[in-house]
């Protein structure tokens, strides 16, 4: 018999997840703090994490905001600072919580790539490049979001945009051209999102990302204001209630340091906490498996590194800081990937075949561990490399 069990589906009533980016002076902060006001009602909290030196303040006398509380991050902007910074506005009763800005958790200093450029760089002459430097920057960074994202507080994440030139076939000749203004973010962090609005300037807007209940909402752009967030409120109240999720996100901070630490928090709640909290059990072991998985291949790559010898027998090897870390097939294809879908993203189009023979060593390994992962690769490059055509 299947382990899958089917029940009828009900809307959940739950927080908004939001995401606003823009380049500098797009109004995202405002925009941010007026939907939150509108989300929390004139006497809700708002709690500001503020990663912009002395910025933060500035609509403190806003009277349409009303108010707030400012919390300030300061670099290094290590991905757990942020879920930290969350936790404790959660903990002062904060109803909405607005990260200004988000994209220094990616790109700042001591951010996801600045990690993973540290990590190059104490690697040996010649394994720079390697794929794996990425693994410690990027399961850190999976962490805060797990933790992020169960909040019971509304979450409005601010990030800066870009446009990013690529070249375009114009009478047989490569012009550049500005593309779309783009998050500077994990790319993937969309699908956590309720909606992102790509900020024009002044508060306007437009919807990058929208369901259809809320396309009444912001199908038709305009600019951002309270009444907003009163509409987005009275939709994530509707529904059925999903109980404490405080809770939850406690047994989510629980899961992301492994199945033995969710296991003894769980031993501790009371059995009216472990039966409001069997929804979530099964993703929340999910989740803790897959840190172990990932704890398990760094701790088989530190102990390649200092030379551990096998089974207590042997001399050890020579200390060796940028050898690739000791993993499952599975865990390897995801790692390599995710890398080159990465890397073709931001490839010129007219430049794929080049790029492809400069990596042919990454993509032959990828088709030995996962054909399935080879063709899907093969694809998004045949897919890039037509865009010069």
């Amino acid at each position: 018999m299947s382990k899958f069990v089917f029940k009828p589906a009900v809307k959940e009533a739950a927080p908004i997840i939001a995401g606003l980016y823009g380049p500098s002076g797009s109004g995202k902060t405002l925009s941010a703090l007026l939907l939150a006001r509108g989300l929390v009602g004139p006497k809700g909290r708002i709690a500001l994490i503020n990663t912009e030196t002395k910025r933060g303040g500035i609509y403190a006398d806003h009277a349409q905001v009303g108010g707030y509380l400012l919390g300030e991050i300061v670099e290094p902007f290590a991905p757990e600072k942020f879920k930290d910074a969350v936790v404790a506005a959660e903990e002062i009763g904060a109803d909405a919580i607005v990260v200004d800005s988000f994209s220094h958790e990616w790109e700042g200093d001591g951010g996801v790539v600045s990690m993973r450029d540290e990590a190059a760089l104490k690697s040996k002459p010649g394994s720079q490049e390697g794929l794996h430097h990425w693994i410690r920057p990027k399961k850190e960074h999976k962490a805060a979001i797990r933790r992020m994202i169960r909040t019971p507080a509304h979450l409005i994440l601010c990030m800066r945009g870009e446009a990013k030139t690529k070249m375009v076939k114009d009478q047989g000749r490569d012009v550049p051209t500005e593309g779309p203004i783009m998050p500077i973010q994990d790319k993937r962090l969309g699908y956590e999102l309720t909606f992102h609005l790509r900020m024009l300037g002044g508060g306007r807007f437009e919807a990058t990302k929208c369901p259809e209940p809320l396309l009444s909402i912001f199908a038709n752009g305009g600019q951002v204001s309270v009444e907003m967030g009163r509409k987005l409120a009275a939709w994530a109240s509707e529904g059925t209630a999903v109980g404490n999720r405080r809770l939850a996100a406690n047994a989510q901070e629980a899961a992301n340091l492994g199945s033995q630490a969710l296991e003894r928090h769980l031993t501790g709640l009371t059995e009216t906490e472990r039966r409001e909290l069997a929804p979530d059990l099964e993703a929340l072991r999910g989740n803790a498996a897959t840190v172990d998985q990932e704890e398990a291949a760094m701790t088989a790559s530190v102990e390649a590194e200092v030379g551990f010898p096998a089974q207590g027998e042997g001399s050890a090897a020579p200390f060796d800081p940028g050898a690739p870390p000791r993993m499952s097939a599975a865990e390897e294809a995801e790692i390599i990937e995710s890398g080159l879908a990465d890397m073709i993203a931001e490839t010129e189009a007219g430049e794929i075949r080049a790029w492809w023979a400069e990596r042919a060593s990454s993509i032959n390994r990828l088709k030995l561990i996962d054909p399935a992962a080879y063709a899907r690769i093969e694809a998004l490059a045949r897919a890039k490399s037509k865009e010069a055509a």
